[in-house]
């Protein structure tokens, strides 16, 4: 019956810049606690959030899902635009809907698709300061051959950071594309997939990136998947040009 315990999904859009991540943290603002407050405001209770992704810090969304739980009938329109005029302008609910009693953010999603932006030219524009990674005079063609090496079924152990937390059973992921597009401003990247290891995305985008400067080459890449060390892949790149586009389900 609507309004008894009811299963709620929002798609939130958001630019990361500011915030120390999704999930809430004791070192700096987070889009949970955000999104929180702002529900603890409209609703006058308590919700817990869950979500598709913890986004790390300073990384953006376009597509964020969320989901909560409540025993209050809610109007979905009037929630969202309450929503968007307490929120900050960097955060933005872009759908409210009643979900599924068991659906699950997280759980029943079956893949990511993230965008990587890169501006490519001489001098970085300021405006795209907080959203693209410069890196000038780079050869997309031997990005695009070491992109290609990334796809299929694989073992990703060698684009996975260390992190004391992570336990994964296994380190085994799939890639299904890996692109580099054109822009005005230079590449993105959008690289979609099942599951993504801890800054696997951003080690994805820093590999193709060091093969684009001449640092490996596409058999060197296809090495990684062999060695799955770590060290031998390219850098993480930069949180500011990633963004969460959308969650697959």
């Amino acid at each position: 019956m609507l309004g008894q315990h009811t299963n709620y999904k929002l798609i939130v859009a958001y630019d990361g810049t500011r915030f120390f991540g999704w999930q809430k943290n004791n070192a700096g603002p987070s889009i949970e606690d955000a999104l929180e407050k702002a529900l603890r405001i409209t609703l006058q209770q308590d919700v817990i959030l869950q979500a598709a992704s913890r986004t790390d810090r300073g990384v953006h969304a376009a597509g964020q899902v969320v989901n909560f739980f409540t025993e209050q009938p809610i109007d979905c329109f009037k929630l969202q635009y309450r929503l968007n005029q307490l929120l900050d302008d960097d955060i933005a609910i872009l759908s409210l809907e009643q979900a599924p009693h068991d659906f699950h953010p997280t759980l029943h999603a079956k893949g990511k698709e993230y965008h990587y932006n890169i501006a490519t030219g001489p001098i970085l524009l300021p405006h795209l300061r907080l959203t693209h990674w410069h890196v000038p005079q780079i050869d997309s063609a031997q990005a695009r051959q070491a992109a290609l090496e990334c796809v299929g079924l694989k073992d990703f152990k060698a684009f996975c950071n260390f992190r004391k937390t992570l336990n994964y059973e296994s380190t085994i992921r799939t890639i299904t594309r890996f692109d580099i597009i054109e822009t005005a401003e230079g590449w993105r990247c959008e690289i979609e997939g099942d599951h993504f290891l801890y800054k696997m995305a951003r080690n994805l985008v820093g590999t193709a990136i060091y093969a684009a400067i001449g640092k490996m080459n596409s058999m060197q890449v296809a090495q990684l998947f062999l060695e799955k060390q770590r060290t031998l892949a390219g850098i993480t790149a930069p949180a500011h040009g990633l963004v969460l586009y959308k969650v697959l389900y």
